[in-house]
C-alpha cells in the first residue's frame, strides 16, 4: 500500500520554467538540458521500481510504501527515494536509472558511467546510502522513537545497462529487489505489527518536509535574474497576453487562457521568489491595472502575509507544491 506517492522532482519544474522564461540562447544551454535529462531519467527509474513493488504485500504482509520522503534532521535533511515499512523493519531503497556501462569502484569510492564514448564520475552511491541511513536513524533518536531495523539496497532500474561491479555488494536489479529484501531480512524476527506499521507510516508522512527552490544560491542561481516577465501562452510561446473578462487573451493565436495568470505566478515561484506583492505581480504579469492584479491574486486563494511596512505578500509556495 502506498501511503505517500511520489511527484516529479522539483528540479524538473524549475528547469522547465527556466526554459520557458529565459531568453532563447540561455534556455537552450547544454547544462539545463543535461540536468533535465538526468532528473527525468531518475524519475523514470523510480516509477519503474514502483511497478515491481506493487507485489510487495504478497511477501511482506501489511507493508506500506512511502515515496520521495524528506525528513528534517537537525539543520540538515535526509532524502529517501523509496521507503518500505514491513514487519521485519524499514527498507531504504536508493534508485539509480543509468544507461551505458556503469562501474562501481569500491576502492576509490566512486561510480563511473561510460556512455557514447564519454566518461562521467559520480558520487559513491554506497557512501550516499550510508549517510542517508545514519541520518534516518538519527531522526528516530531526535524524535525519541525506538528505531526498527533499517535495511538498505541500491537498485538499478535500467534493464539495458551493463554493470561492472565484481567487488561490490549491496546492489540489485529492479526485478530482483523483493528477493533481495527477503534475503536481507531472512532470520529477522517481526518487530512491528500492522497497527505499528500504520502508525509509523503516518508519523513519517506527517514529518515530511518538501523541498523549496534556492533562488540566490545553488546550481540555477545565475539564471534567476534573467527570466522574462509576462503571462505566457503555451500554444505560441508569447508573453503578451492581456486580461479580458473571460480570461487572458493572446492576440497571436486568438485564444483565451483562463489559468494563464496562475501558471505565470507558478513560474515566478519556481524561478524568482516564494512570495509576491501586488506591485511585483503587476510588473511580472505585465498588467497596468492594479485592480485586475488584486482580483487575480485574491482569486487564487493563496495565503497572505504582511511585512513590517504592512505590505501584503501572497505565499506562492502552494502553487509548486501541488505540481505532480
Amino acid at each position: 500500500m502506498i501511503v505517500k506517492p511520489r511527484n516529479q522532482p522539483l528540479d524538473i519544474h524549475i528547469i522547465k520554467a527556466l526554459q520557458r522564461r529565459l531568453p532563447h540562447a540561455l534556455s537552450q544551454e547544454p547544462f539545463l538540458k543535461e540536468q533535465l535529462a538526468q532528473f527525468l531519467a531518475g524519475f523514470t527509474g523510480e516509477k519503474e521500481l514502483d511497478y515491481v513493488l506493487e507485489g510487495l504485500s504478497f511477501d511482506f504482509p501489511d507493508s506500506r510504501i512511502i515515496q520521495d520522503l524528506r525528513l528534517a534532521v537537525g539543520a540538515n535533511h535526509v532524502q529517501i527515494d523509496t521507503l518500505a515499512l514491513t514487519r521485519k523493519g524499514v527498507f531504504l531503497l536508493e534508485v539509480k536509472h543509468l544507461s551505458g556501462v556503469v562501474r562501481l569502484d569500491t576502492v576509490n569510492c566512486q561510480m563511473i558511467q561510460l556512455k557514447d564514448g564519454q566518461s562521467r564520475t559520480m558520487k559513491d552511491p554506497f557512501g550516499q546510502m550510508s549517510t542517508a541511513g545514519r541520518k534516518f536513524r538519527n531522526w528516530f533518536t531526535a524524535n525519541r522513537i525506538a528505531s526498527p531495523p533499517v535495511f538498505q539496497l541500491l537498485v538499478f532500474t535500467n534493464d539495458h545497462m551493463e554493470l561492472d561491479a565484481a567487488s561490490a555488494t549491496g546492489f540489485v536489479r529492479r526485478w530482483d529487489v523483493i528477493d533481495a529484501m527477503l534475503h536481507q531480512s531472512h532470520g529477522q524476527p517481526d518487530v512491528m505489527d500492522a497497527a505499528e506499521i500504520k502508525e509509523l507510516g503516518r508519523l513519517l508522512v506527517k514529518h515530511h518536509r518538501p523541498q523549496h527552490p534556492h533562488y540566490q544560491f545553488g546550481k540555477y542561481q545565475s539564471y534567476h535574474a534573467k527570466v522574462n516577465p509576462g503571462v505566457y501562452c503555451p500554444r505560441c510561446g508569447e508573453y503578451i497576453l492581456h486580461k479580458r473578462a473571460t480570461g487572458w487573451y493572446c492576440g497571436d493565436c486568438a485564444k483565451t487562457r483562463q489559468l494563464a495568470a496562475t501558471s505565470a505566478l507558478t513560474d515566478f515561484a519556481l524561478t524568482t521568489a516564494p512570495f509576491i506583492s501586488c506591485r511585483e505581480a503587476k510588473a511580472f504579469l505585465q498588467e497596468r491595472d492594479r485592480h485586475i492584479i488584486y482580483r487575480t491574486l485574491e482569486k487564487t486563494g493563496l495565503p497572505r502575509t504582511k511585512n513590517n511596512a504592512r505590505v501584503i505578500h501572497y505565499d506562492l509556495r502552494p502553487l509548486y507544491l501541488n505540481l505532480t
